[in-house]
């Protein structure tokens, strides 16, 4: 009974922490993409110190670690630039993305002409590259839109799943304090119908 009462208690902490997280990536869904970067940033500026220190520490052996004072500048500058812009990566990987689906989408409606001069149907692989190219413009004038909709969503799935969650874990606990209830009582009459003499 205390293995599952634990149990319970460590599934209740867990669908709280669900609940909250997807609270707050709805309510900022840039929260998620500034919390990696400061990550990334942190750890690398964390290393590129921890090189350039090691290489003041060397003291006159200095020129056979002359690598080290270059990987630590290097890394702790990409540590700071992303600690100050954040959404750096984000951007260039979506920017990335865009530019491929505008430039798959202008192909497919190329090609969608050509079917549509063979006497073909032309109708679906014209509406679907349009929607590509129209999706990749939008995410080359906006880049980070594709990633907030998606830490949204995210944001939404994690909240549902901890209140649901919730609901099952306080449901049980409920049946187990019943189930312990009946165990007892069951123990008491027991020992009632044994009179020791």
């Amino acid at each position: 009974m205390r293995m599952l009462k634990k149990l319970f208690k460590n599934y209740l902490l867990l669908s709280v922490v669900c609940i909250v997280l997807g609270a707050a990536l709805i309510a900022d869904p840039g929260f998620f993409t500034k919390a990696i970067s400061y990550t990334i940033g942190g750890i690398a500026l964390a290393v590129g110190a921890v090189s350039l220190i090691q290489f003041f520490a060397k003291g006159e052996e200095k020129d056979e670690y002359s690598s080290l004072i270059f990987r630590g500048i290097v890394l702790a500058a990409i540590g700071l630039f992303l600690i100050v812009k954040p959404d750096f990566i984000f951007k260039v990987i979506a920017f990335g993305c865009g530019f491929y689906m505008l430039f798959s989408g202008i192909v497919s409606l190329a090609n969608a002409f050509y079917i549509k001069r063979a006497g073909q149907d032309w109708v679906l692989p014209m509406i679907l590259a349009s929607v590509t190219a129209v999706l990749g413009f939008v995410i080359i004038i906006n880049p980070l839109a594709p990633v907030n909709i998606a830490v949204t969503v995210l944001g939404i799935a994690l909240a549902a799943a901890g209140v649901a969650n919730l609901i099952s874990c306080l449901s049980g606990r409920h049946q187990l304090r019943y189930i312990e209830k009946q165990v007892k009582r069951s123990d008491k009459s027991g020992k009632d119908e044994f009179i020791d003499i």
